[in-house]
């Protein structure tokens, strides 16, 4: 007579196997930068705070010139809800800002004559505007992953926030 669990059809499947280890990423830190290989994806979590990530974002860098030839750069990073809202809203708010000393320049141009002197004076209002915004973008939205150093077998990005960095293995 059959074992009445073995012929079973309702039963639940047996694993053979018990589940591996958590993947092992190709990343890790060294200092205050990460490093990586050329074509990877960084853990799924925000590069910033290190709270569990829900948005990807990609550097993609096609012909990146190094001493040892020619790389391409494909590397995939992620960010959490509150970091991805808040480089919405600064790129909303640095298109808000151009309109409007756009519109104020055109304004004191049309009613007053000052000569280039204005315009000068529009360009560094506009200047000193981005500025304000890259800082703000530093230090309040979250950092941008940018390429500090390629080769062949490792790219070496800058930008990650401290918590992130720290859940990163260190190099040796």
């Amino acid at each position: 007579m059959a074992d009445p669990e073995s012929t079973n059809p309702y039963a639940s499947p047996q694993a053979e196997e018990q589940p591996g280890d958590a993947p092992a990423w190709d990343a890790w830190s060294d200092g205050q930068l990460v490093v990586t290989p050329p074509r990877s994806e960084l853990p799924m979590r925000c590069w910033v705070c290190n709270a569990p990530a829900t948005r990807r974002r990609a550097l993609r860098k096609t012909g990146w010139l190094s001493l040892e030839g020619i790389v391409n750069i494909s590397v995939e990073w992620h960010l959490c809800d509150a970091h991805h809202f808040r480089q919405r809203l600064l790129w909303v708010a640095a298109a808000v800002a151009v309109a409007v000393l756009a519109i104020l320049g055109q304004a004191l141009a049309g009613w007053m004559d000052f000569g280039p002197g204005i315009v000068m004076l529009g360009y560094l209002m506009i200047g000193g505007a981005f500025a304000a915004l890259s800082w703000a973008t530093r230090h309040w939205a979250g950092r941008q992953a940018t390429v500090a150093q390629a080769s062949p077998h490792r790219v070496t990005l800058k930008g990650a926030g401290p918590a992130f960095l720290e859940s990163l293995k260190r190099q040796q």
